[in-house]
């Protein structure tokens, strides 16, 4: 005999799953776009609890396969490298580390007895950017617990929000400066940021659309059902309205990697065109492409210029860059922590420098040299792990023909390395990934990558303890 105890759960407790994710994800798009851990930030990680610790207990290991379980293993390595940085060392530990002589002198030359001090030289900034984490960690372990058609609810949902977002840009725009539509203290004042407190992040988060419109469009082209014109035409006017929006965000990264954005989107269209055979989505796909250029270059082009003549931050990146690469070889191997930036560069940067800019520097406005800086040589370990892991799960969607089921989930797969090599290209200028909003979209795509084998959703959750033997 057996003996078997079952807890049944709530059926609410699956069916509600999706909407809450989707509900985090709109509070991470609306409220996510500042990037300073104010009110707004809270709200969005205190949300993005409850849908962490749901998506753990509803994550199956055995569902991801190899290519997820590794993700798990670099998401692991991500959330643990700030947590070990805050760890308290012993003064002849630290003390012995890679600038952290001078902190050891301070307190020697005040007769203080050195303290138990963490790697960072900067703790309440590290916490807040592991803090910071958690809806892109809770969003992309949803993803990863949800079935395909639910994947692509979430698509739409983010194709919704960007369609707002342009509106919003345009009303900014007729309002002028002084818009209560700006709903930052510190922003962009002369041009479109939407729900963002800069404009450059505004315009990465409008141009990682074009990839998943992209694929969306191929799946309605490839799809034979006759209300297919609707969605074709909807698709159509979010393509214009993402390049009204960049154009009046005049970012000028944002315009060229749109130019990127809408390059692979006919490489896109190539690849599916070979694997079907059909040469008319190729032919409709160039051409709309090149009206989107056409379009892009007549609308976008006088705001791009001015954006090139203008001064500015943006014409000392250089000199920011050599202060924070030099600082990062002078804290090898371990990094001064995550969120340390702004103190660690105040100390090395020349004091004519810190007088040019004339205003507060957050962020090196390169990702990679900041990383390095922040993480030393373990940042740069998951770094050129996550890359190896992109590579591989690329090149198998890439290589691969066509998969059983629908055309649309194949074309979102090889659309999500687009939307990933994008931010990654647009931190080499600037830090989109360090805002929340921009970085759930990034978990999104990674997730993408993964594919998960086909069950059907658990409507109740049982535990069950087997004893067999004999009476």
């Amino acid at each position: 005999m057996s003996l078997a105890v079952s807890i049944p759960l709530p059926r609410v407790a699956t069916d509600v799953f999706l909407p809450y994710t989707g509900l985090v994800v709109t509070l991470a798009m609306l409220f996510g776009g500042g990037g300073n851990q104010e009110w707004s930030d809270a709200v969005v990680q205190l949300a993005a609890l409850p849908l962490l610790a749901w998506a753990l207990f509803k994550l199956s290991p055995s569902q991801l396969g190899r290519s997820g379980q590794w993700a798990i293993v670099l998401l692991c390595g991500i959330l643990a490298l700030p947590l070990l940085q805050l760890i308290p060392m012993p003064p002849s530990l630290w003390s012995s580390l890679p600038g952290r002589g001078e902190i050891a002198a301070a307190y020697q030359a005040a007769g203080m007895t050195l303290p138990w001090l963490p790697l960072s030289l900067e703790p309440s900034g590290t916490w807040l950017g592991l803090l910071s984490l958690l809806p892109a960690t809770a969003v992309f372990l949803a993803m990863l617990s949800v079935e395909q058609r639910s994947r692509r609810i979430l698509i739409v949902l983010i194709l919704v929000i960007v369609f707002a977002s342009v509106l919003l840009d345009i009303l900014q725009v007729m309002d002028g400066e002084d818009s209560a539509l700006r709903f930052y203290a510190v922003t962009n004042r002369d041009r479109a940021v939407g729900f963002f407190a800069n404009s450059n992040h505004n315009a990465a988060f409008l141009y990682c659309a074009i990839p998943f419109a992209a694929a969306w469009a191929i799946g309605l082209v490839q799809d034979h059902r006759q209300n297919r014109a609707i969605g074709l035409a909807l698709l159509a006017l979010l393509m214009v309205a993402v390049i009204i929006g960049i154009a009046v965000a005049q970012s000028r990264a944002g315009m060229a990697l749109l130019l990127v954005a809408a390059l692979s989107a006919l490489l896109l269209a190539w690849r599916h065109g070979r694997d079907q055979s059909d040469r008319r989505l190729l032919y409709v796909a160039t051409g709309v492409t090149l009206a989107t250029l056409l379009l892009a270059f007549q609308v976008g082009f006088i705001g791009f210029m001015q954006r090139v003549e203008q001064g500015g931050i943006e014409d000392g990146r250089w000199p920011i860059a050599q202060v924070t690469a030099r600082a990062a070889i002078a804290n090898m191997p371990f990094g001064t922590g995550m969120g340390s930036f702004t103190p660690v560069y105040e100390k090395f940067a020349p004091r004519k420098l810190l007088l040019d800019q004339n205003r507060y520097l957050n962020h090196a406005h390169d990702d990679w040299l900041e990383l390095w800086l922040t993480g030393g040589a373990p940042a740069i370990a998951l770094v050129l792990g996550f890359l190896a892991w992109l590579t591989f799960s690329t090149y198998r969607w890439w290589s691969s023909g066509q998969q059983q089921g629908p055309v649309l989930d194949l074309a979102l797969a090889r659309a999500a390395p687009i939307v990933i090599i994008l931010l990654l290209l647009h931190s080499v200028v600037d830090y989109p990934l360090r805002i929340p909003t921009v970085l759930v979209l990034f978990a999104m795509a990674c997730a993408y990558l993964i594919p998960r084998r086909r069950i059907k959703d658990e409507m109740s959750a049982r535990v069950t303890i087997s004893h067999p033997g004999r009476y």
